[in-house]
């Protein structure tokens, strides 16, 4: 029973609406690092009940910064009944054989109860040692579900989080022919920035399509518009406020209707840094609420249950 538990929870968050149905508008999430931002009560105020957070594999072995931070954001998602998707990376602690990944997130498994979804690893087609090696990433996968149905509260392992590139469809194809069928996620999760700014359904239109040919969720874990960002491909797309609102309404609009498989979307991020390269902030560098603030307020009250 353990083992089914893990692997028929399609059933959660909505399941994939069937053909000729009309499909729930996706539920909204937070993707943010910052415990502060979990804390803040403008966010309280809006109703959000989902939040994501990246976590090191090794954060709960090794302790100090990197624990406490993780600790920190887990505890304010469950001071304010958040539901936290915790996805494992690296964030400078290395990459982890298959001994020490095992030891890292049973570790983290046993010291996060509440975290109900784990994420085997973050944006795997983007850095070079899992984008040539998404049978590593296969591996840490099972491991990961085998810590799962050992623990004492539940816990569902989803896919490992995709970009929208031009490696997303080859590469997951070949992540999910290194699994059984019963080992395959339900749950797929991407980040979309490079369709989503540009409105359009190109690099993640193969991923999309076959999430609905194996009647999986997809969950978007990094989203949202620009006010400022200078990386190769982000200097390109169009930025501000009103490109804010005009993200988030094409992604729960358009791009949702098409692919009733995306049940979830979480914006990155909260709030925008005084000082850096990238700023898809929800609110200001000194705390003020941006316009997309509002209209995500908006859509939750239009549907409160997402």
């Amino acid at each position: 029973m353990p083992f089914a538990r893990i692997f028929t929870t399609i059933l959660v968050a909505g399941a994939v609406a069937a053909p000729g149905a009309t499909a729930a508008p996706p539920q909204i999430g937070l993707a943010d690092q910052n415990a502060s931002a979990y804390n803040n009560p403008l966010f309280l105020q809006m109703g959000i009940k989902y939040g994501r957070v990246t976590i090191p594999w090794d954060a709960a072995l090794r302790g100090g910064f990197r624990r406490n931070d993780a600790d920190s954001v887990i505890n304010a998602m469950k001071a304010h009944g958040i539901e936290p998707l915790a996805v494992i990376g690296s964030r400078n602690s290395g990459k982890p054989t298959p001994s020490t990944y095992k030891k890292g997130v049973t570790a983290l498994i046993k010291r996060y109860p509440t975290v109900r979804y784990w994420a085997p690893w973050n944006e795997v087609n983007l850095t070079a040692s899992t984008l040539r090696d998404p049978k590593k990433v296969a591996g840490w996968t099972k491991t990961l579900q085998a810590a799962c149905r050992k623990a004492p509260a539940r816990c569902t392992v989803t896919s490992p989080t995709m970009l929208d590139d031009a490696s997303i469809d080859s590469w997951f194809k070949s992540y999910l022919r290194y699994l059984p069928a019963s080992q395959r996620p339900r749950i797929w999760l991407m980040h979309n920035y490079m369709d989503a700014n540009r409105f359009q359904v190109r690099y993640g239109k193969g991923f999309l399509q076959s999430a609905k040919a194996k009647r999986a969720q997809v969950w978007i874990v990094e989203t949202g518009g620009l006010i400022k960002g200078t990386g190769k491909n982000a200097r390109k797309w169009k930025k501000g406020e009103t490109q804010q609102v005009k993200v988030f309404d094409w992604l729960t609009g358009p791009l949702a209707r098409r692919y009733p498989v995306i049940t979830r979307i979480y914006i990155y991020q909260w709030q925008a840094p005084a000082r850096g390269n990238w700023d898809s902030g929800i609110v200001s560098p000194s705390g003020q609420p941006r316009a997309v603030y509002q209209t995500i307020v908006n859509y939750l009250k239009e549907n409160p249950d997402r």
